[in-house]
């Protein structure tokens, strides 16, 4: 009877003993899955005003496979998910070549209506952990006070195969938000408005 107990209590242990898994935004990105370009004449400067979390549901941004029962946990950020995308964004944009000044005369608005991280189905091997995300990008200009372009934006991506995708999760949320500046750096568009020439 106390061996049946202990048992169900151990039990119990592993499978609730993660309740929610945490995003670190400190981690690389995935190199295969980024382009390697950067500004190349030009000083781009911006400054990311606000983050809009305009999402249907912001409990989480996902749910992770954990436990040893397949187990599902809920897939948070360490600080509210605003301030973590702007955080990542700011380091990316960074990483690119431009500055980020809260002097600067272009103001970027970010509002994201969808962002999900999510795991291959239980019982698949390998892994893979997945991101999707969609946003409207504002870009204004304090010189002219006005819009100067509005874009919309939307990523689909797929991690490398591993045995344990949950623990990648960090890796793919850098990646999601890098490729996000990715495709900003390499619009015509956002390169015009900012005089930059980038590669």
């Amino acid at each position: 009877m106390k061996y049946s107990l202990y048992l169900l209590v151990l039990l119990s242990f592993f499978s609730c003993a993660v309740n929610r898994v945490i995003i670190n935004s400190d981690g690389q990105a995935y190199t295969d899955l980024m382009d390697t370009g950067k500004v190349i004449s030009g000083l781009p400067n911006l400054y990311i005003e606000t983050v809009t979390d305009s999402r249907e549901m912001k409990a989480n941004i996902g749910l992770a496979k954990t436990g040893t029962l397949g187990d599902f946990s809920p897939i948070e950020t360490s600080r509210p998910f605003s301030e973590e995308v702007k955080y990542v964004l700011e380091k990316q944009f960074l990483k690119k070549g431009f500055l980020i000044s809260a002097a600067s005369k272009n103001v970027l608005k970010l509002d994201i209506s969808k962002f999900e991280l999510k795991e291959s189905p239980p019982r698949t091997v390998p892994e893979r952990s997945y991101c999707y995300l969609g946003a409207t990008v504002n870009f204004y200009s304090v010189d002219e006070q006005r819009d100067v372009l509005i874009s919309k934006v939307n990523i689909e991506l797929s991690s490398p195969e591993s045995f344990d995708a949950t623990k990648y999760l960090d890796k793919t949320f850098v990646t999601c938000l890098a490729q996000l500046v990715s495709k900003l750096a390499i619009d015509p568009k956002v390169q015009e408005v900012l005089r930059f020439s980038y590669k």
